[in-house]
């Protein structure tokens, strides 16, 4: 993958194995024990804004589609959009 040829929107370091790179392709993982990026398959291939964890570990991936928690543990997914929640737009480019 050439890193070169991709937007990058936001990289965060949300525990000590992984950087984690938001781009116009998803959500990359840039493994550091084996200097390896990966592209995570967690979400449909479509822009990654930002991410954050939460004190449970789940992901909050923001997206130009909603947001996205994904649950590490149980491996399950559920999408927050304008039409099933408060979000007042789709286009989500801070958590905090």
């Amino acid at each position: 993958m050439n890193l070169i040829k991709i937007n990058i929107n936001h990289i965060s370091n949300l525990d000590s194995q992984n950087i984690w790179v938001c781009s116009d392709l998803g959500l990359l993982r840039f493994n550091l024990t084996n200097s390896a990026f990966f592209l995570d398959t967690i979400l449909p291939p479509n822009p990654v804004l930002t991410v954050a964890k939460d004190k449970e570990n789940n992901f909050w991936i923001g997206t130009n589609r909603g947001v996205v928690k994904y649950n590490q543990k149980d491996n399950k997914i559920i999408r927050y959009q304008s039409g099933n929640s408060s979000l007042s737009d789709n286009y989500i480019n801070t958590i905090s």
